[in-house]
């Protein structure tokens, strides 16, 4: 038997942003993955909650877990309004620049009927942020995956426009999950 602990590591990761979503995700039915990588995780989510789920990504996925589409990283190949939910798990520090970043988060907007869901990494210190390179070069090393470290800090992420949000740290880790509400209900 193989003990790989990347595999190892990305089943725990898939296991906790699934447990995070629970209060992140009311009533949505369809949901695209931006950079689902593997699919694995597109997949669970699907299981979980009921959703019909798609994957988009820069690369064919091996696994054929979830419907799939390849696309160019910076215009998503569906209309507007296509799904309830858009998820983006721990993509915009894959993403080369502050325009790039913000043209995907508009694309992802527009192809979403409710909701952008976003999990990522911040930091607060130069040590937090060195952390991440050394974590992030080691887990996209042997997928070949872009790693530009355009890590957001945290006082950026207070700055988004959100409905929820909530902070944790996790094997060394500090992680963010937003939700953003195409139309959220005014009181």
């Amino acid at each position: 038997m193989n003990f790989n602990p990347l595999e190892k590591a990305d089943a725990w990761r898939r296991t906790e942003i699934v447990s995070k979503l629970k209060g992140f995700i009311q009533g949505e039915k369809t949901g695209l993955d931006v950079g689902c990588g593997s699919g694995k995780l597109t997949a669970e989510i699907g299981e979980e909650f009921g959703m019909k789920t798609q994957g988009i990504d820069l690369k064919r996925p091996k696994s054929k877990s979830t419907k799939f589409k390849l696309f160019d990283g910076q215009t998503i190949p569906f209309e507007n309004d296509s799904f309830d939910a858009v998820f983006l798990f721990d993509v915009l520090h894959h993403v080369s620049g502050k325009t790039a970043r913000q043209r995907l988060l508009s694309e992802c907007s527009r192809v979403a009927r409710q909701s952008v869901i976003l999990k990522d990494h911040y930091y607060s210190t130069f040590l937090q942020k060195q952390y991440l390179k050394l974590v992030d070069s080691l887990t996209n090393f042997l997928p070949l995956v872009s790693t530009p470290f355009e890590f957001i800090k945290k006082r950026e992420w207070d700055c988004f426009d959100y409905s929820k949000k909530e902070y944790w740290v996790s094997m060394g880790i500090p992680n963010i999950m937003l939700k953003i509400e195409k139309n959220p209900v005014k009181n």
